[in-house]
């Protein structure tokens, strides 16, 4: 793959300084460092939604017995979870 010229707006100035750090350190160029950081960074993303997908029956099972173990317990009429949200709001303040 040839070499070109990038611009990059809006980078965060901490994040550009460590990888500027790391890249010195291990005597890479800063193009070299920021092209291993986008392969890493595409290629992690694109492992999770595999993972994701291949999951769908292990998710499937595990919401089965998530339901189960719902149906199995006691239900409170006079319990209201927006009183205790409330409830620990007033405490922090």
């Amino acid at each position: 793959m040839g070499e070109e010229t990038i611009v990059i707006k809006g980078v965060d100035e901490r994040a550009y300084k460590k990888l500027k750090s790391k890249a010195a350190r291990e005597g890479l160029t800063m193009g070299q460092a920021a092209s291993k950081a986008f392969v890493g960074w595409s290629s992690s993303e694109q492992s999770l939604l595999v993972r994701r997908i291949r999951d769908r029956d292990r998710m499937r099972t595990d919401s089965e017995t998530m339901d189960k173990i719902r149906s199995k317990q006691k239900i409170l009429n006079d319990w209201s979870s927006e009183q205790v949200i409330r409830k620990w709001r007033d405490r922090r303040h």
